[in-house]
């Protein structure tokens, strides 16, 4: 089961002064911080590009969203998953997009 969400995250890297890789792009998220529960990325699963906010069917545009699917753990609470992660490139927020059960 999949569910949508538009929930702000926040993102941690790796080495947060690190910036881009040598092949150009952002390295894949360290963690993420949802809903006050701190996500350990286990593995990324797939990375694309997609324009428009295709989870808000009332906001089509043009920018351009980096998307991330990651398996993560909230250590914590014991709580495994696979999400969506979505940076807007613009402004460089970060959005909890999808879940997956």
């Amino acid at each position: 089961m999949t569910r949508r969400y538009a929930d702000r995250i926040t993102v941690r890297y790796p080495d947060p002064g690190a910036g881009r890789n040598a092949t150009g792009t952002d390295p894949a998220p360290a963690e993420f911080v949802w809903r006050r529960r701190r996500y350990r990325v286990q593995q990324v699963a797939g990375r694309w590009v997609e324009v428009g906010c295709w989870w808000r069917a009332a906001q089509a545009t043009d920018e351009e969203f980096d998307l991330w699917r990651v398996e993560a753990v909230a250590e914590r609470y014991r709580q495994r998953g696979q999400f969506d992660l979505c940076r807007h490139r613009g402004s460089g927020q970060w959005f909890l997009v999808r879940a997956f059960d």
